[in-house]
């Protein structure tokens, strides 16, 4: 919507993850009433994707999605404007904020889109800020992925508090109830319609290079839509009324 994106094409590692990803964007795409014109794919290890770029080019969008691994995504930059209008804007995911792809990218990431969780040294907010110097001041380093376990120790730490025990049962419901909990990923609001508690995202921009200093965050947003469409069977442990019980306590249908 900021970038008014109508059409985007979509290039994809023929994996799972680049399948999910492909999928996930896709649905966000045709939700916010744009529309996927082509989408092609490619097996680890390739590096020419004139081809891919190529058949995009055709349907022509006004972006390009990329997801790739390491190897592939500086060549990929170097050939999505060779093969396609300058004026297609590039976007991908997390896998760009990694230092050792950006010194490989260098100024080819340059102007392109990629998401990302909250919890990097790029987002401005001070409690994040706050958050990533006392990880590296306890553990001696940071790395985006190490989010991943500090959020999880973190919630189930307050959880455990909550409880006053450590049966399982009783911790889990802690954490069903756990509602804007503060944490260096986003507020954690547990929604029982797909089992998620972290739902916000940022969208970075880089300018210098293979500085990551240089990357602005452009966009943030947090979402409160369900990210699967099956609900989790919460009877086996928790009771027959206990899903609904948990919709009402956070507003939900």
């Amino acid at each position: 919507e900021k970038l008014n994106v109508k059409r985007c094409g979509i290039l994809h590692l023929d994996t799972f993850y680049g399948e999910t990803a492909k999928n996930v964007f896709k649905q966000w795409i045709e939700k916010l009433g744009g529309k996927i014109t082509k989408v092609t794919s490619y097996t680890e290890g390739d590096r020419d994707f004139s081809s891919q770029f190529m058949t995009l080019s055709a349907g022509k969008p006004d972006a390009v999605f990329i997801v790739a691994q390491a190897g592939a995504y500086a060549p990929a930059l170097r050939q999505v404007h060779q093969f396609m209008s300058k004026e297609v804007k590039v976007m991908t995911e997390i896998g760009m904020y990694n230092p050792h792809l950006r010194k490989e990218t260098g100024d080819l990431v340059n102007g392109i889109y990629y998401d990302a969780h909250p919890a990097v040294d790029v987002n401005p907010d001070p409690l994040v800020k706050k958050w990533l110097s006392e990880c590296r001041k306890r553990i001696g380093s940071y790395n985006e992925i190490m989010a991943r376990a500090i959020v999880g120790m973190t919630v189930m730490r307050e959880a455990i508090e909550r409880a006053g025990t450590t049966d399982s049962i009783a911790i889990m419901k802690e954490v069903h109830r756990m509602r804007g909990f503060p944490t260096p990923m986003g507020p954690y609001t547990y929604d029982p319609r797909d089992g998620e508690g972290l739902k916000t995202g940022i969208v970075v921009s880089p300018t210098k290079g293979a500085d990551l200093t240089g990357d602005k965050v452009v966009f943030s947003y947090t979402t409160t839509e369900d990210l699967y469409h099956k609900p989790i069977n919460y009877k086996r442990f928790f009771g027959e009324d206990y899903y609904e019980k948990l919709l009402k306590h956070h507003g939900l249908k």
